[in-house]
């Protein structure tokens, strides 16, 4: 959240938003290159009115290529929320939050429900919530700006974020798999394995942390406990189709070529993107490359 500069009283603001809108769209398109609007006009932040714009955006993803983004800005004038500024509201999520699917979900479920219910402008009341909903805008502002910077790119500046967003929020699963995300991108794959695992310690129905803790096993040839996490990942989440894709590959290293094929038919049924395929393709170039290297021969039928 930040401060919204909007002059004049609420006749004025109403004709001053829709320019203001426009102006941030350009600045927020430059932060993600695959920036597409999606809806402007009048929006609501829990009971407050303002003006924003819906957009979709696709990131850098070290371990499934790009992952889908979603973002709301909703600006909040000072006659809506009776003071002397205006708001500025940013929320953005990706798909690595496993509650959210689409669009339609941002602002309804994962961890912006709590921030929305809890938001008072100027409330002059102690807050009665637990701290880290208590500060759980503030994390989220740290979230969306490290996410921001990791799809450019800025893994050191990202990792700090994400550090001060689970500073603020401990119970933040979301940012523990996205600050694993991180790490592993810089090649720190028992720091990335450390951070799922506590986003699974929050919330033990992460399927996005089980399986990107069992590719952190699967490179480091704990191929046991690569299956058990992708296991894990499928009964949360039966359609998940990188998971499927991921555990044919610990098949393929098993040499149970008819059951890794299996795997990689229903991930491709369930998840026909161009990128994905392409990178399923690499991905199993890569496994029968490494299983030729390998010295220990097939288990006897």
């Amino acid at each position: 959240m930040g401060n919204c500069q909007v002059p004049g009283g609420a006749e004025v603001a109403k004709q001053f938003l829709p320019l203001l809108s426009w102006q941030l769209q350009a600045q927020v398109a430059q932060g993600f290159p695959k920036f597409k609007l999606n809806r402007e006009g009048a929006m609501k932040f829990g009971a407050y009115e303002g003006y924003g714009f819906d957009f979709t955006s696709r990131l850098p993803h070290p371990l499934k290529n790009e992952a889908d983004c979603w973002g709301r800005v909703i600006l909040l004038p000072p006659s809506a929320i009776g003071q002397d500024k205006g708001l500025t509201v940013i929320m953005l999520a990706t798909s690595e939050a496993p509650e959210l699917k689409s669009l339609d979900d941002l602002g309804v479920k994962g961890q912006l429900p709590v921030i929305i219910r809890s938001f008072q402008a100027g409330a002059n009341e102690p807050a009665q919530d637990p701290p880290a909903e208590a500060h759980a805008a503030e994390a989220q502002t740290h979230f969306t700006r490290a996410v921001e910077l990791s799809g450019q790119g800025e893994l050191d500046d990202a990792l700090a974020e994400f550090n001060e967003a689970i500073r603020l929020n401990p119970q933040y699963a979301d940012a523990y798999v996205e600050r694993g995300n991180v790490r592993y991108g810089k090649k720190d794959l028992s720091g990335a394995s450390a951070d799922y695992s506590q986003a699974i310690k929050i919330n033990p129905r992460h399927a996005v942390a089980y399986n990107n803790r069992g590719v952190m096993h699967y490179y480091q040839d704990e191929l046991d406990a690569a299956m058990a996490d992708y296991e894990r990942a499928l009964q949360v989440e039966p359609n998940y189709a990188l998971a499927f894709s991921n555990r044919g590959l610990v098949k393929l290293l098993r040499h149970q070529d008819d059951d890794a094929q299996k795997d990689f038919d229903k991930a491709r049924e369930l998840n026909d993107d161009p990128k994905f395929l392409a990178q399923q393709a690499d991905d199993i170039r890569e496994a029968r490359l490494r299983r030729a290297r390998t010295v220990t021969p097939p288990p006897k039928p």
